[in-house]
């Protein structure tokens, strides 16, 4: 995967099966991005779907509330991760003795401690490539994965941004912690149906 210039879109690469030789195909036992429509069915949600269907990236219509769980907004799920477990939610999909980071974890990133490298080297511009990263106070590396995209899964800034999603909710949305090229944000909201990583905190 690798972005030059303008061009911020990536290819996922291929899955393999327990063999390790056998390839899995899109749209059958290997990855596919499916609608939250169709992933709800006849259900008010779609996590059925999604455990059943693990592989599958469920995108949402372009309104609100800009969710894979549902496309009601009365019907959208805080427990999922969010913080109202006051500790890890059984959903959380981080390892035992981890969870998604908190809303507060990065208060403390400026651009002058939190600095971008391509390549190695500190820089602010230059090409998108995946090796690209923000690096805090020099002992934690934040690679720019990108993110998939809420309303057709593709891959998009790669090289570019990082997108790390925070246990916060916000109204129908997310908290997130955002690290670009020029700059970083450390906190802000979008729709749960976004693709992002998450950084995995000790509890």
């Amino acid at each position: 995967m690798q972005a030059i210039g303008t061009n911020q879109n990536a290819e996922t690469i291929p899955l393999y099966g327990a063999d390790g030789i056998s390839a899995l195909i899109d749209g059958s036992t290997g990855f596919q991005i499916e609608s939250t429509d169709v992933a709800e069915s006849n259900l008010s949600n779609a996590l059925t779907y999604s455990i059943k269907h693990p592989l599958t990236y469920i995108i949402s219509a372009n309104q609100s509330p800009y969710d894979w769980y549902t496309s009601n907004i009365s019907n959208q799920n805080n427990f999922l991760w969010c913080e109202r477990f006051q500790g890890k939610g059984v959903y959380d999909p981080c390892p035992e003795g981890w969870q998604v980071s908190s809303n507060g974890t990065w208060n403390d990133f400026t651009t002058e401690s939190t600095l971008y490298y391509i390549e190695g080297a500190q820089t602010s511009t230059g090409n998108t490539t995946v090796t690209n990263g923000i690096l805090y106070k020099g002992i934690v590396w934040y690679p720019t994965p990108g993110r998939r995209e809420f309303i057709n899964g593709h891959l998009s800034y790669t090289g570019n941004s990082i997108f790390s999603w925070s246990s916060t909710c916000s109204g129908v949305s997310a908290r997130n912690f955002y690290g670009y090229m020029g700059g970083i944000t450390l906190s802000i909201s979008f729709g749960r149906s976004n693709g992002f990583s998450v950084r995995c905190v000790q509890e």
